[in-house]
């Protein structure tokens, strides 16, 4: 695997958080509330969305949602699904498996066309419509490779995932690199659930590594600046189902190992776990790109030049706005 490809993935990845958060702060004012129709505790929210999104919306287990958040539990998982229920968008449990009613289905599918419409009305400036049709024309090449892969490396986040809640593709839309890097994540997150467990380390403490390590080498996507911030971040995809007591072993495990420096709430990685980690996640993105089409240097290098266009373009928006409210 080049480091060109790698870097092409970061990119890919990048753009699609670059225009959700850009296209989300962009919204013009007075435009309908995203979470019209979904009004439930901010505790259930994530749980909802990663549920419905990430698994069949009418087969929704709790055993199959550890699978993608192994750091949780069945109890703590089984807890919000009931909870999902008294708040009237789940029905069941129907045997060991729950579902989305209709109604809260039709509202989420409006949510993600809110923001599909607040990407779409985005100005990405130099970044045309056929680049943008490239764009999208690659992740479905990609997308449709690891699909054939599926059979010869275990995937059931993958799997999971295509089941899941998805808008219909067709006219191909701006938006729509949101949910097909996704559905990408969904495979990555196999393979980091393969080295996770080949490395023997425990689920919670590899979540706060894994963000540690993102803090320093991808500060778009940082979470977790601090210990502290353990439960929020881990939260934000699953229940613990004792997040105090959870996260102060998980820190405390890592500190006895030397993973850490700095004292009391101070969480960073220490130099030689930052290289560990480094290996880790080089590891990883090896076994997902491996399951990419064989893509010439010139595709990637277009993939990446996309990419990279969207996500300058966004930081530009971004500034700009920031300028706008501070003046």
């Amino acid at each position: 695997m080049t480091d060109e490809l790698r870097e092409t993935w970061v990119a890919v990845q990048k753009a699609e958080t670059r225009l959700v958060t850009t296209g989300v702060r962009l919204r013009p004012k007075g435009a309908p509330s995203l979470r019209e129709g979904l009004e439930i505790a901010p505790d259930l929210r994530q749980v909802f969305a990663r549920a419905v999104y990430g698994f069949e919306p009418r087969k929704i287990r709790a055993a199959d949602y550890l699978i993608r958040y192994p750091f949780s539990t069945a109890d703590a998982i089984e807890e919000q699904l009931r909870g999902l229920v008294e708040a009237g968008v789940f029905t069941g449990p129907h045997g060991d498996a729950y579902a989305v009613t209709d109604e809260a289905e039709a509202h989420l599918r409006l949510h993600t066309e809110r923001v599909g419409e607040s990407i779409d009305r985005l100005d990405l400036g130099d970044v045309g419509e056929g680049q943008i049709q490239k764009l999208l024309a690659y992740d479905h090449r990609i997308l449709s490779r690891i699909r054939e892969t599926v059979k010869a490396s275990p995937s059931p986040i993958f799997e999971h995932r295509l089941k899941g809640l998805h808008p219909e593709y067709e006219p191909r839309k701006r938006w729509h690199h949101w949910q097909l890097a996704w559905t990408m994540i969904a495979a990555h997150e196999d393979a980091e659930q393969q080295v996770r467990v080949d490395r023997g380390i425990e689920p919670l403490v590899w979540f706060a590594r894994h963000e540690l390590w993102f803090t320093v080498r991808r500060p778009h996507r940082a979470r977790m600046r601090s210990c502290a911030d353990l439960a929020r971040a881990a939260e934000r995809y699953a229940p613990l189902e004792d997040a105090e007591t959870d996260c102060r072993i998980a820190i405390e495990a890592m500190r006895q190992r030397g993973w850490l420096e700095g004292e009391d709430d101070a969480c960073r990685l220490t130099e030689q776990e930052l290289e560990n980690a480094d290996r880790d996640e080089a590891e990883i993105e090896e076994i997902f790109l491996a399951r990419w089409p064989d893509l010439t240097a010139a595709e990637t290098a277009e993939m990446r030049e996309i990419a990279s266009a969207i996500n300058r373009r966004c930081e530009e928006l971004l500034a700009q706005e920031q300028e706008i409210s501070a003046g």
